[in-house]
């Protein structure tokens, strides 16, 4: 290096507590400091309306004045066309009105700020600020002279001082936070003071902060396969879709019967308030808390998409936040993403998926073993059954023993595969314009991810059922069930409770196959690796295979290795006493 690139060289005198001087240099360098990698742009999140505890007068108010009524009767008696184009309006228009009530009503609009990672603590005032300042002044001096005494003396003093009132003022805070909370429970907005209490503590930030990361990892994981990488047998199921939709979709319409009032009032009043509606703008508070003639209009705009089969745009844009599960922070593949989409959406979705779920019901479609998200069903079921099968063949069998495996499917719900999905729909049973608003909401349906207050640029949801969408869990069983009829009349023998066979127990994407046998374990893992092989569900993530039996066993005589098959990577053993 030449000496010229060096200025400034320093030397500093040395000090009492260390032999070595410190060394002050500038080095000039001629190499250009490297362009950042481009960042996808972001953009501003639209302020959103905050409902307070004093919004509910002031906006039934105004809902009843003449020019509000004028506006919704004008807005009901318009004509929409029945078209796409027609139905984006009507939402449009709708979504106007709600809006300039809000606006009129004075209702808060909050914006988003960008966020910081230091949260400032409420306890720390103008006292705590004052006695650190102290603290510091004193400290550096101590440092200067180390060997005064008196400022060893003083310093010590200050500091014991500044804990001892950073303690007092922490616990002062906490008895006020409580008695707060104990007000609260009687006022009936326990969660507004929680929110309002924990609105000072440290917030959770994330460490990836570039938009262009979080937006190719969310793309390759909800990315469609290109046509030229189709298999043969996910192109049969194009053909086949394809198919049914030309010959029996349209006279597979028992669902499209016009949505009743009486059908919107009661999920108007299963609408959770306080939740968040950050695209559209629309507080389940605005739906809630409207007038009959709103809720006529809300009546009226549904039944105008389920006759033409279309779902809005407006409904159809989504806000993913990534949040934080294990491992990496600096690995999206370690957050989950938690997605906001609009309210007018998720009542329109919440009224289907009843409807749905009768239909199901009523003709016995899905296995009888799936409780995941089914009326009237309960993980505990499972586990009583579980408990039940344990009891009857070990307790009271000699030399009893049950054989099991637990599956978890990776990422099942973010993998659904779309033509897969809407198939299985179609052989269900569940068509018309029923079946064409699902596809209508699934084809264009657009995200964009929250990053430090401001969010990236939308991108489609090719795969994967919709995120903030009640009938996404009723979905993922039809798409599932395959699977579970495939093990049921596989040739496997199952366990006996009660002259009915049991060979597997599925809560959602949970799987527990059971057998008496370990040949039986076997060919039930065969069958579920073919059947995820060729019906393109999710792949296997976690496995665990497990034995139950009374007291201490053997080891199976089979070894591990033969008794897995390979869709099951790195499978590990677990004896369970019962």
């Amino acid at each position: 290096m030449n000496s010229t690139h060096i200025n400034a060289f320093t030397v500093t005198p040395q000090t009492h507590l260390s032999d070595h001087s410190q060394l002050l240099l500038y080095i000039k360098s001629s190499n250009k400091p490297s362009s950042k990698p481009h960042q996808s742009g972001l953009y501003n999140l639209p302020p959103s309306f905050k409902w307070t505890r004093h919004s509910t007068i002031a906006y039934r108010e105004v809902i009843n004045r003449p020019d509000i009524k004028d506006q919704l009767t004008d807005f009901q008696n318009h004509t929409y066309v029945l078209s796409p184009q027609g139905v984006n309006r009507a939402a449009k228009d709708f979504h106007s009105i709600l809006h300039t009530i809000a606006e009129t009503s004075n209702i808060k609009k909050m914006k988003f700020k960008k966020s910081s990672n230091k949260q400032p603590n409420k306890w720390f005032d103008k006292e705590c600020r004052t006695l650190r300042n102290n603290l510091r002044t004193v400290s550096n001096k101590k440092h200067r002279e180390p060997d005064n005494i008196d400022l060893r003396i003083t310093h010590g003093v200050l500091q014991k001082n500044y804990k001892q009132i950073l303690k007092k003022k922490k616990q002062n805070l906490i008895s006020q936070n409580l008695q707060q909370l104990e007000e609260a429970l009687q006022e009936n907005s326990f969660w507004e003071t929680w929110s309002q209490i924990g609105s000072g503590s440290k917030k959770k930030h994330l460490h990836i902060q570039n938009g262009n990361i979080w937006l190719n990892y969310f793309k390759s994981l909800y990315k469609d396969n290109p046509k030229e990488e189709l298999t043969g047998e996910q192109e049969h199921i194009i053909r086949r879709l394809h198919e049914l939709e030309e010959k029996i979709k349209d006279f597979q319409n028992p669902l499209d019967t016009p949505i009743t009032a009486q059908e919107v009032a009661e999920k108007i009043q299963d609408l959770r308030s306080k939740k968040a509606s950050l695209m559209d703008g629309i507080l389940p508070e605005l739906i809630k808390h409207g007038s009959p003639e709103v809720h006529t209009a809300i009546c009226n705009v549904f039944n105008l998409v389920l006759s033409v089969g279309f779902y809005p745009q407006v409904w159809n844009q989504g806000l993913i936040t990534p949040i934080h599960k294990s491992g990496d922070q600096y690995d999206p593949a370690n957050y989950r993403g938690i997605c906001v989409s609009s309210t007018l959406g998720k009542l329109f979705n919440s009224i289907q998926n009843k409807r749905i779920l009768s239909f199901l019901t009523q003709h016995n479609i899905l296995n009888r073993s799936q409780a995941g998200f089914m009326p009237n069903h309960r993980t505990t079921d499972h586990i009583y059954t579980l408990h039940s099968l344990i009891k009857d063949h070990v307790h009271n069998t000699k030399h009893g023993k049950i054989f099991a495996c637990f599956v978890d499917f990776k990422k099942a719900f973010d993998s659904v595969w779309h033509p897969g999905l809407f198939l299985k729909l179609l052989e269900s049973g569940i068509g018309g314009k029923t079946y064409d608003v699902i596809k209508s909401s699934y084809n264009e349906n657009f995200c964009s991810i929250k990053v430090n207050g401001k969010r990236t640029e939308y991108f489609r949801q090719a795969r994967g059922v919709r995120q903030d969408c009640s009938l996404s869990p009723t979905l993922f069983n039809i798409y599932i069930n395959g699977l579970a009829e495939a093990l049921e009349s596989s040739s496997a023998p199952g366990l006996t409770l009660h002259d009915t066979e049991v060979k597997f127990l599925l809560y959602a994407d949970d799987l527990l196959l059971l057998s008496p046998t370990e040949r039986g374990l076997q060919d039930s893992l065969e069958v579920l690796e073919n059947t995820v092989q060729h019906g393109h569900y999710p792949s296997t993530k976690k496995k665990q295979r497990s034995w139950f039996s009374k007291g201490r066993t053997q080891k199976p005589r089979v070894p591990l290795s033969h008794l897995m098959t390979a869709l099951l990577r790195k499978p590990t053993a677990t004896h369970t006493s019962a």
